[in-house]
């Protein structure tokens, strides 16, 4: 049974995880039609902010990682890099690790339990970008692919280790957000 709101057809899947066709053609379309105007507006902020990056810190402008999409399928994520180039991320793992095992797990500090507060890896145009969430812009490239969607689960990194229940870890068949 479809779930609706006041008589009005849902988007939500109508069983765990199955997502009918004219529904995911009705979110493809809202992908489509919200992420290339904005992907227009913010073009020239994008040169800008990838030239910037490039003039501070050597390295590429963009940080890409192999995430989990619908199915499980891999796709490469691509975000503006905020940290030096080469830096290892044994710090970050390390802290993984602690908030999925530790009983006591840190909290990350002011800026949220997912982000290290203080981390010396991230270059000082990197923190703004953080701050404004800007370095996540280049990932309308992945909704304009079909990759990811704008609204959805959260991607997951190919390497993250999984914290969900045996009963719901076999991946999502949503695209992710």
């Amino acid at each position: 049974m479809r779930e609706s709101l006041a008589g009005a057809p849902s988007l939500r899947p109508a069983a765990a995880g199955v997502i009918s066709a004219p529904a995911r053609l009705a979110k493809r379309l809202l992908d489509l039609t919200v992420a290339l105007p904005c992907l227009i507006l913010v073009a020239p902020l994008l040169l800008l902010v990838a030239v910037t990056i490039r003039l501070t810190s050597p390295g590429p402008a963009l940080f890409r990682q192999v995430r989990l999409g619908r199915d499980r399928r891999p796709f490469v994520l691509c975000k503006f890099r905020t940290m030096y180039s080469g830096c290892p991320d044994d710090v970050h793992r390390e802290y993984v690790r602690k908030l999925l095992t530790d009983s006591r797990p840190p909290d990350g500090g002011r800026e949220g339990v997912f982000k290290l507060d203080g981390d010396s890896r991230v270059t000082p145009v990197g923190r703004l970008l953080r701050r404004t969430s800007i370095d996540e812009l280049p990932q309308l490239l992945n909704v304009i692919r079909g990759d990811m969607s704008l609204v959805g689960p959260a991607r997951r990194s190919a390497g993250r280790p999984r914290c969900s229940a045996p009963a719901t870890s076999g991946g999502s068949p949503c695209r992710p957000a």
